[in-house]
């Protein structure tokens, strides 16, 4: 839509000097929800009513213009009667953008001209645009000073929050967001990149773990989703007054970002009694019987306002008879010096079994007056031997046997005719044979004991030659009957000698 100049007056000369534009500056306030169809380029808006003052005693006329507004944005122009003396309020429309993101932005300015379009005064124009991601509700559960339980609902137009109730040191603080994509849904424009962002004015106020950004789910025109944060207040902050800003940012389809921003204040209170029983572990973590004993160890906090001069413990468990009472316990109030700390050993009778041992344990302030309580389930599991795995032996080729593809072996050998008949005769030599690589002899599988079958020399056949034949034997026959004779002669010999 165009817009274009209007007329609201009679004939009266145009002023030439001493009309005021009486306001700081012109207010444009643009929402884009008024978007309702998918590729809509422009919409209309109205500014706030303007003063004009026309300081002659005559009527004047004058001529209003807009001057400097960015690219593709339009405006109206008006003529107007101003009576002697007088004012006159009065409006201009827009065309605008999808271009600009939240809060307050210098479009340009609103021009009075008058007697020859001589301009006679002038005031900023600025473009106020709505959060197209709103921040609908935000409710806080908290714990009072008193130990109830406080819950605080604050709507999307709060800025400034406050907490109605005084809050409990490390206690736990629940934020449920409620957050909405403004966009008509036939505009068809989602949000993306949103997160919340928590931020205390003291570091001190979270524990260390805190993460301050929070990332949301993307979403698409006329969509919410609902976001929880919870954290605990650092058990070292002290008592006062806390500032926490909030922030919720996005970025819609257009690449215009959004952001809104919100404080809470916070106020923690400390009482005059306020001991807690802060940690209650066992060493080692995990118990089983094999244990035969472990270690409790157990700490108490004072985050009250006074010492506490006869403080006390018990831990309680009938099923195991155990039963610790302590007495007279003294506890600085909260400071450097507030926490008391024990270790406890128990060892396991000889009937002790795995199960779940509940204990209870309360501490006391002025020797019997209970002030906290705590249960704990103290998991016992069996005793559970690992047993080393049966690693099978298997017989190993070396990498040099492997290797080959021919395996030799020496052994003595001779050459037999299946008759029995001799062919050849080798003496004293050895013959070499060579046993094809498909053909070598390898070990037996390994039986059901999970042994295996070494290699051994037997298992290789070997034929061994008879180095002596039948025409040696008759050559010794021989020989031997021969040294015999001569042996004979020689004794006969002696023999005659001595006769």
């Amino acid at each position: 839509m165009i817009i274009g100049s209007t007329s609201v007056f009679a004939d009266a000369p145009y002023a030439s000097a001493n009309v005021d534009l009486t306001d700081a500056e012109v207010i444009a306030d643009a929402d884009y929800n008024q978007f309702a169809e998918d590729g809509q380029k422009t919409i209309i808006v109205t500014t706030s009513s303007f003063n004009l003052k026309n300081n002659n005693l005559e009527e004047v006329k004058v001529k209003l213009e807009v001057s400097g507004l960015p690219t593709k944005y339009t405006a109206e122009s008006k003529e107007l009667t101003i009576p002697g003396n007088g004012t006159v309020s009065t409006t201009l429309a827009l065309n605008i953008t999808h271009d600009k993101g939240t809060g307050a932005t210098n479009i340009g300015n609103v021009v009075v001209k008058g007697l020859a379009g001589v301009q006679l005064d002038s005031v900023a124009l600025t473009q106020k645009t709505k959060s197209m991601l709103e921040m609908s509700n935000l409710q806080v559960e908290y714990v009072g000073e008193d130990g109830n339980k406080e819950s605080d609902s604050f709507d999307s137009d709060e800025m400034d929050l406050k907490l109605q109730e005084n809050v409990k040191p490390y206690t736990k603080v629940s934020m449920e967001f409620k957050v909405k994509n403004l966009m008509d849904k036939d505009y068809d424009v989602d949000m993306s990149n949103i997160k919340i962002t928590i931020e205390a004015d003291d570091n001190d106020f979270f524990e260390d773990s805190f993460e301050e950004e929070f990332d949301l789910d993307d979403l698409a025109a006329s969509e919410n989703v609902e976001q929880t944060i919870e954290f605990m207040i650092n058990e070292d902050a002290s008592a006062g007054d806390y500032k926490l800003d909030i922030t919720l940012e996005g970025e819609d389809d257009k690449g215009v970002e959004y952001v809104i921003e919100k404080q809470l204040d916070v106020t923690i209170k400390k009482e005059k009694d306020d001991l807690r029983i802060t940690k209650f572990v066992t060493v080692p973590e995990s118990v089983t019987l094999c244990e035969k004993s472990f270690t409790f160890k157990v700490e108490i906090k004072n985050f009250g306002s006074q010492d506490q001069k006869f403080a006390a413990l018990s831990i309680v468990n009938e099923e195991l008879k155990f039963n610790e009472n302590l007495q007279n316990l003294y506890i600085e109030k909260s400071g450097d010096e507030d926490t008391w700390t024990k270790d406890f050993v128990y060892t396991f009778p000889k009937t002790m079994k795995k199960g779940t041992y509940a204990f209870d344990l309360k501490a006391y302030v002025d020797k019997d007056e209970v002030i906290s309580e705590e249960k704990f389930n103290l998991i016992v599991g069996e005793c559970k031997k690992t047993v080393p795995p049966v690693v099978k032996e298997e017989t190993e080729v070396s990498a040099t046997e492997e290797s080959n593809t021919e395996e030799e072996a020496e052994v003595i050998t001779s050459k037999l005719d299946l008759e029995g008949e001799e062919k050849e005769s080798t003496v004293g030599k050895t013959a070499t044979q060579t046993v094809p690589a498909a053909a070598k002899t390898t070990a037996p599988k390994a039986t059901s004991t999970g042994t295996a079958t070494p290699l051994t020399s037997s298992m290789i056949i070997n034929t061994v030659e008879d180095i002596y034949s039948r025409e040696d034997f008759l050559v010794g026959i021989m020989l031997a009957a021969l040294v015999i004779v001569l042996a004979l002669i020689i004794i006969f010999f002696m023999v005659l000698l001595k006769n």
